[in-house]
């Protein structure tokens, strides 16, 4: 990781793709090819190929084929990462900030955010909740912090494979999931070094 100051209060946090991957949300990754959730369980099976085999086993034999596909998909996005780690980096850009809640709005160092209350009823009859709600009100006296951010894949990775429709949809649907694997391990470091706000 290489850290940037950009500004007081800002850092850009540039990532190589293997110090983001095991943050990546396989499940979601899965979905976007089609398959449902618990064919994602692949990414959590380690090591040799007996330990494949009998993740396999565990489907129903009308299933097994649509598990293989997921096993050689989880494969080739692998290998693709691999690739990848030479060329692409993945940047995130944050600051955290002083922030109070007010009603429904977000005080964020003297701006006001309007925010909007859930509108749809929950079934168990819960609250309409807001994202100020799990800010401290401005009432309390003291300030909360918030952390605001950005995360992208370095330019290249939009050309990548361009020629090759499958191989550029498999870089498409990865580079969805490092952007999001990225801020999830920014989030990690915000919270426990760089601001310190969480440090256990």
């Amino acid at each position: 990781m290489k850290r940037t100051i950009l500004a007081l209060g800002h850092e850009l946090l540039s990532y190589r793709i293997h110090e983001v991957t095991p943050y990546i949300n396989w499940i979601y990754f899965f979905h976007a090819w089609g398959f449902q959730p618990r064919f994602a369980a692949i990414a959590n099976i380690h090591g040799c190929d007996s330990c494949r085999a009998l993740w396999l086993t565990t489907f129903p034999e009308e299933e097994r084929t649509k598990a293989s596909e997921a096993m050689q998909l989880f494969k080739e996005a692998n290998r693709m990462l691999d690739r990848l780690d030479e060329t692409i980096s993945i940047h995130c850009i944050f600051r955290l900030c002083q922030a109070n809640a007010d009603g429904d709005n977000l005080l964020i160092e003297g701006t006001t955010f309007p925010l909007l209350r859930q509108q749809t009823p929950q079934p168990d009859g819960g609250p309409f909740l807001c994202l100020s709600d799990f800010v401290r009100p401005l009432s309390s006296g003291t300030p909360d912090i918030v952390g605001l951010f950005a995360s992208t894949i370095s330019e290249e990775a939009e050309e990548t494979y361009k020629s090759d429709p499958y191989k550029h949809l498999l870089v498409q649907t990865l580079n969805d999931r490092l952007a999001e694997a990225a801020t999830e391990k920014m989030h990690d470091m915000s919270a426990t070094r760089l601001g310190g706000y969480a440090p256990d």
